[in-house]
């Protein structure tokens, strides 16, 4: 009886969690943001959720706990919600959203997960209307008029296909530029399913010469914006691109959304690529250096005076620039990557010397093939120091590329594995047999401290659970890191031991771990690895490391110098003195390895001391 009333409560729990979805967003609201923003949930049955959480695209996460019958509202600020919407009754959870803002009102992602981490439902956005809500009609989202605790405005649903150009206005002499049109399939239900769409497009220069004709054929489910097109454009001046929808397979209900045109103005790029890498490995911290001299017609027309500017290099055609933890570079979103460069109050006849680093994926599982791969070098134009959503309204330059031939890898980022063989003997000869590489091996993680300090040595307790019908040896080691930088001394596999599991049982053990003296505090985790064979179980707790009691403080780094003066001998032309030149290197990435400052310290002595040369040989 007890074992039917678990299945029943089991079954129920599973029900209510696959009953529960997001159901319309305020993105953006008018006036304060994200104060007037909010999540509207639905679900069809009674529910209590205990320890639910939203999280957006940046993993800015808001738990929550209530419940509810139909509808429900996250609230980022609930006295401001009802003060807007004084006749909604249902109930309101307040978030109690911090920061300027949460909620993108371009391109974004909502998700939402349980109490275990599970997610239970997402929608995405790549655009938003002032003050209109995105509800969801038939699958579909629509900006209508928010109906907050009610059932949404929907409106009619007619398929609609349209394109607009997304190439910037401002684009540079030599570059290639694969992403020239943006798709849309409106009113889609399921984005899930792939239509084709076929443009048309041309280039025409200022006297209406054709200089460039193409086509091209996208599969995509709601929007896309990749691959749309080609053009590398090998004259400066003034062009116009155009594009024609001719053929989809589609409902397209409103043709006069077809054709789009647009004004491109193609400059000459002010970057002078000094130094670059051309071959390097992949987990390797690598630099770029350049010099960037904007004169008055360049800085007009890239509109950047006075204007703070973010620069950034991003893998074109493959992600594998990432940041330490290994989270891909995004060519927009990496404008607030750690490996971003800022530079302030750029104007025009402004020289900058910039160092830019770019980090390569450790591609332990060798995802990515050797071979050469294209990076790209963009400056984004900051408004009151925050990142532009897109690029579409020209405040994303392109300003050169580079390839660099990648292979190898850095082994010291890898988490070893040692496949273990028995020997076994039959009949006089051996013979050796690989340890299964596919099994049922559970990992439970039963009491660990939650925070450590710096050279403390420290114990998890765990259960391994093997639910198969025969013994398993195994190979575990325990670990604390934060993606790819080990907090815990010796090596990935320091403390690794080889048991053996019985058939249909369970495992009580603990492994030490001693933290570095050297470690810098912070959020980690801790892990528990199993392998058997090529296969790898985990299980992961966060820990809060502390400083070392009573520990001495050590000087920091300097990382950046501003308005260095030059003199003749830097080899500057001075005949029209710059207003201001600069050698930046900034980044919040955390490098506080010794070999890798011992390194940068080092390229930077070997440019100084080519600028040497050059200047007595001129």
């Amino acid at each position: 009886m007890r074992l039917w009333l678990t299945f029943l409560l089991l079954l129920c729990c599973f029900g209510t969690a696959q009953a529960v979805s997001i159901s319309e967003v305020m993105p953006n609201p008018y006036g304060l943001e994200p104060a007037g923003e909010w999540i509207e949930l639905y679900t069809n049955s009674p529910v209590s959720l205990i320890n639910w959480s939203v999280k957006d695209a940046a993993n800015k996460k808001y738990n929550f706990s209530l419940s509810f019958n139909s509808y429900a509202i996250l609230a980022c600020n609930e006295s401001h919600f009802r003060l807007n919407y004084p006749s909604v009754t249902v109930p309101i959870f307040d978030l109690n959203c911090t920061g300027s803002g949460w909620l993108n009102n371009g391109e974004e992602t909502l998700y939402l997960y349980d109490e275990n981490g599970v997610l239970i439902d997402k929608i995405y956005w790549d655009g938003t209307k002032e003050n209109y809500s995105l509800s969801l009609c038939q699958g579909a989202l629509f900006n209508t008029t928010p109906t907050p605790g009610e059932p949404n405005n929907c409106p009619a649903v007619q398929r609609d296909v349209t394109l607009e150009v997304y190439l910037s206005p401002r684009i540079v002499l030599g570059q290639k530029y694969t992403s020239l049109f943006k798709i849309k399939i409106l009113n889609k239900q399921n984005c899930s399913e792939q239509d084709n769409v076929s443009v048309l497009y041309n280039v025409t220069d200022s006297s209406g010469n054709l200089v460039l004709s193409g086509q091209f054929e996208r599969a995509l489910g709601c929007s896309g914006y990749a691959n749309t097109g080609f053009w590398q454009p090998n004259q400066t001046g003034q062009f116009t691109l155009c594009g024609v929808i001719s053929s989809t397979t589609c409902e397209n209900s409103e043709p006069s959304n077809d054709f789009a045109c647009a004004n491109i103005t193609v400059l000459p790029s002010p970057l002078q690529i000094i130094y670059f890498p051309q071959n390097t490995s992949f987990g390797s911290l690598n630099f770029l250096f350049g010099k960037i001299e904007f004169d008055d017609v360049l800085a007009d027309y890239f509109n950047i005076n006075q204007s703070d500017l973010s620069f950034l290099v991003y893998s074109l055609n493959e992600s594998v620039l990432r940041d330490l933890n290994d989270n891909i570079i995004y060519s927009v979103k990496g404008c607030n990557s750690p490996f971003a460069v800022k530079v302030q109050n750029v104007s025009a006849n402004s020289i900058l010397f910039l160092m830019l680093p770019f980090f390569l994926t450790s591609n332990c599982d060798d995802y990515y093939p050797y071979k050469n791969y294209s990076f790209g070098i963009r400056a984004f134009k900051l408004s009151n120091g925050n990142c532009p959503t897109s690029c579409s309204s020209g405040d994303c330059i392109d300003l050169g590329t580079i390839n660099v031939y990648v292979s190898g890898k850095n082994s010291d980022l890898c988490p070893k594995t040692i496949i273990k063989y028995e020997e076994q003997s039959y009949s006089g000869y051996s013979s050796y047999t690989k340890a299964q590489s596919k099994t049922n091996l559970s990992v439970e993680i039963l009491q660990f401290p939650s925070q450590l300090h710096a050279g403390d040595n420290c114990t998890i307790v765990f259960r391994i659970i093997n639910s198969e019908n025969s013994s398993k040896d195994i190979e575990v080691y325990s670990y604390v890191f934060s993606g790819l930088y080990l907090a815990s001394g010796g090596n990935w596999t320091s403390n690794k031991i080889k048991v053996t599991i019985l058939p249909n049982s369970s495992l009580e053990l603990n492994l030490s771990n001693l933290i570095r003296k050297d470690v810098n505090p912070g959020n980690y985790s801790w892990r528990v690895r199993v392998a058997v064979g090529d296969e790898k179980i985990d299980a992961t707790v966060p820990v809060l490391i502390l400083s070392q009691p009573k520990a001495l403080n050590k000087a920091s780094l300097v990382s950046s110098v501003s308005n260095l003066s030059l003199t003749e001998s830097t080899g500057v032309n001075l005949a029209k003195p710059p207003s201001e030149v600069k050698v930046v290197w900034y980044s919040s990435t955390g490098l506080k390895n010794p070999i890798i400052l011992f390194c940068l310290a080092l390229l930077i002595l070997c440019i100084s001391l080519l600028f040497t040369f050059l200047s007595q040989k001129s």
